[in-house]
């Protein structure tokens, strides 16, 4: 088997893609997870609680993370155009 030297373009750009699809996926269940915590039925001090901070903790988690995947999957689209402009050349 040859050694590859650079990148296979192919492999990377549907990883990229993949990467995007599953941070929407992920971001569309904790969504959904954090409205059903928001509408339980549950009252008092520590429902207050739970759902001012945890709620509130795990969507700013959330936040984060799909920055985070959205930041890899443009790296990695960044990374496919320069390689198809050196392997151009």
């Amino acid at each position: 088997m040859a050694a590859i030297k650079g990148m296979d373009i192919d492999e990377v750009r549907t990883f990229a893609g993949s990467v995007q699809n599953e941070a929407s996926n992920v971001e569309a269940a904790v969504q959904q997870l954090l409205t059903r915590a928001e509408a339980l039925q549950w009252f008092g001090t520590d429902a207050d609680n739970f759902k001012g901070e945890h709620v509130a903790t795990t969507r700013t988690s959330m936040t984060n993370l799909t920055q985070a995947l959205q930041t890899m999957t443009e790296n990695l689209n960044k990374n496919v155009a320069e390689q198809e402009t050196t392997s151009a050349a």
